[in-house]
């Protein structure tokens, strides 16, 4: 092994259980000898599946994946409810009304949309400066105002009381744990989930994700092709490709008037035949100009 020659980039790592998101980044910060790694989002510890990993320059795009819908695969279990809404925790609450495949999807609906959810007492909510769940493992229980979150897609891949496997499109901000808690009050018979799987964040799905084992294998043979350009984590943004005369200009933070119009958003910019960062269009006394706000190359 010679060394990492990729200083940036994004990761689509698989997360195994018993991981959390923080062990991930420690992991490969080792792995890849370098300082500057961080994760695209918390996963518990017993959930698997799509976690996206920014390194280098690519840690200032953290946001944009964050922002991106996420897809889960996961099965909950009908008849009991947990302190911790999944089945590592105590159960506080059981019930024996039995529940059909149709009971189940009448209620569907209600939790399709924009939906309001209470962050769940054992979650990294922060709280005058604590979590959440370190309050909650010290048997306190606050308040918490409702947070809207957004489910695309909600449906049922098999149903076999008092097991449900279901797949869920939504907004970033959802807990599944607590949709699955909701969904088993809704019924009047609780429900907790057993097993949840993300298999897709924006465009990197499960099906192209790297789990570490083949990271390690990989970076024994010096290939990092499992890094991919850390511009592809931002494809729904408009691309703009400027002349090389302007290169010097942008890369000093001054804007270029340009004949074309664009919308008033983030762009990303190309000069030299590579990506050189985001940057934003805007107009001044009726002239059209664009300017780099945040510069992701380095020579």
């Amino acid at each position: 092994m010679s060394g990492i020659k990729v200083k940036s980039g994004i990761i689509n790592v698989y997360k195994d259980k018993g991981y959390t998101s923080h062990d991930i980044v420690q992991i490969l910060r080792k792995l890849l000898n370098l300082k500057r790694i961080g994760h695209t989002g918390t996963l518990d510890p017993d959930v698997t599946g799509v976690l996206p990993i920014c390194i280098g320059r690519a840690t200032r795009l953290v946001e944009y994946i964050q922002n991106d819908g996420k897809v889960y695969n996961g099965t909950l279990k009908l008849g009991i409810a947990t302190d911790t809404q999944d089945i590592s925790g105590k159960i506080i609450e059981q019930s024996d009304k039995r529940i059909t495949q149709a009971d189940f999807e009448l209620i569907l609906n209600k939790f399709i949309g924009e939906i309001e959810q209470i962050p769940p007492m054992f979650s990294a909510v922060h709280y005058k400066g604590q979590r959440l769940h370190e309050l909650a493992r010290k048997g306190i229980v606050v308040d918490r105002p409702a947070r809207k979150v957004y489910i695309k897609d909600l449906k049922i891949l098999d149903f076999s009381f008092p097991y449900v496997k279901f797949e869920c499109a939504c907004s970033k901000g959802t807990y599944i744990r607590t949709l699955a808690d909701d969904i088993g009050r809704e019924l009047g018979c609780f429900a907790t989930l057993y097993d949840l799987e993300r298999i897709a964040v924006g465009d990197y799905r499960v099906d192209e994700s790297i789990s570490l084992d083949e990271i390690r294998k990989l970076v024994e043979i010096d290939d990092y092709s499992f890094i991919s350009e850390m511009d592809t984590c931002i494809n729904n943004l408009e691309a703009i490709y400027l002349d090389d005369k302007y290169y010097f200009a942008l890369v000093n933070g001054q804007r270029i008037n340009m004949e074309d119009e664009y919308k008033p958003n983030t762009l990303r910019i190309y000069c030299r035949d590579r990506f050189i960062g985001l940057g934003k269009y805007f107009k001044d006394s009726g002239k059209n100009y664009i300017k780099i706000e945040k510069m992701l190359y380095q020579e």
